[in-house]
């Protein structure tokens, strides 16, 4: 785990230890709703540049399709 995410862990655990020193009030599930959604990893979805074709079968099997000698 590197530096950055450590220093924003703590610091949320500060924060959520100052808030309850000060008066907010917080159940025991949404602090553990808050801790497992923090530390749940992200999930991104990218899509691949079209540099194709377009024939997914020729770039599939190798052949370059027109173009190939």
């Amino acid at each position: 785990m590197n530096s950055q995410a450590r220093l924003c862990k703590a610091l949320f655990c500060g924060l959520l230890a100052f808030a309850s020193f000060g008066g907010a009030w917080m159940r025991p599930e949404e602090i553990e709703e808050l801790m497992y959604t923090m530390n749940r990893p992200a999930i991104t979805h990218t899509l691949p540049e079209n540099t194709g074709t377009g024939d997914l079968l020729q770039e599939l099997l190798g052949t370059g399709g027109p173009a190939d000698p």
